[in-house]
């Protein structure tokens, strides 16, 4: 990024923008932790609960 904003060291854009990227990488964790919360759940329901058809193994 520091080299888009033209900064000469990347202490410069974190000196700027880290206040900004700290939010963001709260967001994303949120969201990511929400979305793999959400995946699990679906998976939980996707697991076959038994199935009284199927014969015993011998």
């Amino acid at each position: 990024m520091s080299k888009t904003l033209r900064h000469a060291t990347l202490a410069t854009t974190i000196n700027l923008y880290g206040h900004l990227l700290k939010d963001s990488a709260d967001q994303a964790v949120n969201a990511l932790a929400r979305a793999l919360d959400h995946a699990q759940t679906d998976r939980l329901r996707a697991v076959p609960r038994g199935n009284d058809d199927l014969p015993l193994a011998a």
